[in-house]
């Protein structure tokens, strides 16, 4: 296979799209991972003298041009109902499901777990994918043929927030990217690393499919203590941190359910100003 990867390598190189060895678990070999990814022939080649079995790893986002859809075994049905739709020119079949190949927008799209629908992730700006083709796997077009997202997936792909419009839940491969997302959100209106673990259980128990281990949350929440918190904080009442239907919320002074917005919809809000509030149940 080294012979193979190797000169499918050369191939990507010489189109023009950078490349890096990757481990079998998709883990770089270079030092930088995707930002060391070259086109220099000579370099290639020493990198797969050096590590032989090397997957081959392309960058995604606006150096490459490249945006690539990835489809888990989550995704299938919704990949099967909007095939038609997603015009998509190039297409990869994965070890798990499909990589949809298309031409960078001009507009910023980064890396995104589930925003999409559940099982559905994004390899935009910083990030990139394992070029499967390479490992004999079923490829579906020519590169020639990778035209730009329809406007409705771009809309989707680019939006800001951490779920696709409507989820209900967040399944694997979304619940860290969320959880992360919410984590560095709250530092920075100046909740402590408690108030994060508290209300990062919360969502979840109530958001995630299955739902993370306690140690996972706790993880995520001590990675953001060396974020700075913003020097004048929001001065609504309280940070909104999730809206579902009955959530259940344990008593925490500085944590309340906030019922006042759209009917049986309910808001989660945290205070970080010094004053508290005591929790309340709309």
């Amino acid at each position: 296979m080294s012979a193979d990867t190797l000169a499918a390598a050369l191939r990507l190189a010489e189109d023009g799209l950078p490349i890096f060895p990757c481990r079998p678990n998709k883990r770089p070999f270079a030092d930088h991972g995707f930002k060391d990814a070259s086109t220099d022939p000579k370099v290639i080649k020493d990198w797969w003298q050096r590590w032989p079995d090397s997957l081959i790893g392309v960058p995604t986002g606006n150096a490459p041009g490249l945006l690539v859809v990835d489809v888990d075994p989550t995704g299938a049905e919704w990949y099967r109902e909007h095939q038609l739709d997603l015009r998509c020119g190039r297409v990869h079949r994965t070890r798990r499901g499909h990589h949809l190949l298309y031409r960078m927008p001009e507009v910023e799209i980064r890396n995104s777990a589930g925003r999409v629908a559940p099982g559905i992730d994004v390899r935009g700006e910083g990030g990139f994918v394992i070029w499967w083709p390479a490992c004999g796997l079923e490829t579906v077009g020519d590169l020639a043929d990778v035209t730009e997202p329809p406007g409705w997936l771009l809309k989707l792909a680019s939006q800001n927030g951490a779920a696709h419009t409507g989820a209900r839940y967040i399944y694997e491969g979304g619940r860290n990217d969320l959880l992360s997302r919410e984590a560095f959100r709250l530092k920075k209106h100046n909740c402590d690393v408690s108030q994060i673990d508290h209300i990062l259980s919360t969502m979840n128990a109530e958001l995630c499919r299955p739902p993370l281990e306690d140690e996972e949350i706790a993880t995520i929440a001590r990675g953001k203590s060396n974020v700075e918190a913003d020097p004048e904080p929001s001065a609504d009442d309280g940070v909104i941190i999730t809206r579902g239907d009955n959530l259940e919320v344990e008593s925490i002074d500085w944590l309340w359910v906030d019922g006042s917005r759209g009917g049986s919809s309910i808001s989660l809000r945290a205070r970080p100003a010094p004053e508290r509030v005591p929790s309340r149940l709309a």
